[in-house]
């Protein structure tokens, strides 16, 4: 019996999220129904090479998690020079701050290649608080976790330099 070409696109492109999903670290020890409930609030986008998702500097509004592509996040010197801070790729996400506070943007993000992201919006979490509270503080726990990493991994990096 041949495969409807829609729905079998369909199909494809949820599981094909919710594996991206459950690789990114944010969201690995939810489970497959868990998983669901996320991806239903998820916003896709898509990009171009050379497209930029967001400007350092401007307001956060939520994250982003890779589904495909490859972006580069960099700062800009005074001199006019680029200084890359990271390449992302598949599972990578990025701008998650945006989901606790509503601060500038650290740095600038393009599509180095085409590129589709999956984004979580503050909004959307907040929603979320209220629907599935244990859901939602399993996210946050799991967020806050990643933050102290990465924010003692940057300690850990200025400390160097000063030694």
């Amino acid at each position: 019996m041949p495969v409807n070409p829609i729905w079998g696109n369909i199909f494809k492109f949820r599981s094909d999220t919710l594996t991206v999903l459950r690789e990114a670290m944010l969201f690995r020890d939810l489970s497959f129904f868990e998983l669901r409930k996320v991806d239903r609030i998820l916003h896709r986008r898509s990009y171009l090479q050379h497209e930029v998702v967001l400007h350092e500097k401007e307001p956060g509004t939520g994250m982003y998690i890779v589904k495909s592509g490859k972006l580069k996040v960099f700062v800009q010197n005074s001199d006019g020079t680029e200084q890359i801070l990271a390449i992302l790729e598949e599972g990578d996400f990025f701008g998650e701050g945006a989901l606790i506070d509503e601060s500038s943007r650290m740095a600038t993000v393009v599509a180095t290649e085409d590129s589709e992201l999956l984004g979580l919006f503050r909004a959307d979490l907040m929603e979320l608080i209220d629907r599935d509270p244990r859901l939602s503080a399993n996210i946050l726990m799991q967020l806050a976790g990643i933050m102290a990493q990465r924010l003692r991994e940057a300690d850990l990096s200025l400390n160097s330099r000063h030694v």
